[in-house]
Parts: structure tokens; sequence; C-alpha cells
């Protein structure tokens, strides 16, 4: 199972929003050497293991790819489906919060 967005950053600034969000759920993760972020994450009192990768479309956008690597084995396919919902729009939330502090810094 595996979700897309595209997102108006860099590839930079949405690998680091994947990792603040991750620090925030307090999830177990790491960094592969293809680019892969993998991390279990606790879910309605689940735990499964996802992976996160970003993909430059140009210097201010990319595309968020999001899968669930291994589900809890009680983990339906809806929960399954809510939770990468989930995790997608706390991330594009947090990019979205980012680039509006920082525009605000800009008028300052």
């Amino acid at each position: 199972m595996v979700m897309k967005q595209e997102v108006r950053c860099s590839r930079r600034m949405a690998i680091f929003a994947v990792f603040d969000i991750l620090d925030r759920l307090q999830a177990a993760h790491e960094q592969h050497i293809l680019g892969d972020i993998k991390a279990q994450i606790n879910f309605q009192g689940k735990i499964s293991e996802f992976a996160f990768a970003v993909t430059e479309n140009s210097e201010d956008q990319s595309i968020l790819h999001i899968s669930i690597l291994y589900p809890a084995m009680d983990l339906s396919a809806d929960e399954a489906w809510a939770a990468l919902e989930y995790l997608k729009s706390i991330i594009v939330s947090h990019i979205e919060e980012v680039q509006n502090t920082e525009i605000g810094k800009s008028f300052l």
C-alpha cells in the first residue's frame, strides 16, 4: 500500500519534515543508503513499519511517498489506509506551517 503526495517544497525540506514528524511521534527510525526512511510507528495502539521517500520534481516541488511495509497483524486494510492518510496529512501540514513561518519572518 503506497500513497503519494506532491508538495511545494524542495526535496531537502520534505525530508526534514518527515524526520520532524517522526521525532514528534517518537517513532524509531533509520535512513537507508538508497534514501528511504524506515520507521516503526504506533497508530491506534498498533505498531507497523512504514517507509518514506521523497523524489524531486523541480527545485521547489517534490513528491512524498509513504508506504506501509509491515502492517501490524491486526491492522485492517481501512486502518492501514487511515494511517497513511494521517501521516501524509501531518507531514504536509508541517511543511505548510514551516513555509508560512518563513514567509512571516521575511516580512519582519
